[in-house]
């Protein structure tokens, strides 16, 4: 009888957590447009997608022809963080590599596209002209939370691209 009792409760118990994870309304929507596993869903009519989440870029691809690109900076709600770790603002910064110059050593010929104050939850679009060539894609944001400075391209927020 006591077996009973507690696979009946343990039916009970579980068909409620599934009642609750599959419930609510549109409130609960979430438009976050990561997919796991580093994969990004691309936004409708970008060219280029990339996800902003503390601490890393992750873009829809890595190699682009040349001409004008449609680009789309998502902060997902899901960010990666939490309010007291900084990142709650990101920044998208395209630049072109110097010759020479290697990804993560922030060495740019010049800014091809900066899109800023992207909160968590947002997306903000623009169009760049790309020519052939090595850019980086990065956060260069320096803000400073709870007495902590947190240095967004220090901390992994920069990623390559190769345009054709």
């Amino acid at each position: 009888m006591r077996l009973r009792t507690w696979v009946g409760l343990l039916t009970v118990a579980v068909a409620g957590t599934v009642a609750a994870a599959c419930g609510g309304g549109d409130d609960d929507v979430d438009m976050d447009m990561d997919m796991g596993d580093g994969m990004v869903a691309p936004v409708a009519g970008a060219d280029l997608t990339v996800n902003l989440t503390n601490w890393a870029i992750s873009p829809t691809t890595r190699e682009l022809q040349s001409g004008t690109i449609k680009v789309a900076a998502v902060h997902p709600r899901d960010h990666g963080g939490h309010e007291s770790e900084g990142g709650v603002i990101h920044q998208l910064v395209i630049g072109k590599l110097k010759p020479g110059a290697k990804h993560g050593q922030s060495q740019f010929e010049g800014l091809e596209l900066n899109l800023t104050d992207i909160k968590v939850g947002e997306t903000k679009t623009g169009e760049v002209e790309l020519e052939p060539g090595e850019y980086e894609l990065a956060c260069l944001l320096v803000e400073t939370d709870g007495g902590k400075t947190y240095d967004h391209y220090k901390e992994g927020m920069h990623t390559s691209i190769t345009v054709k």
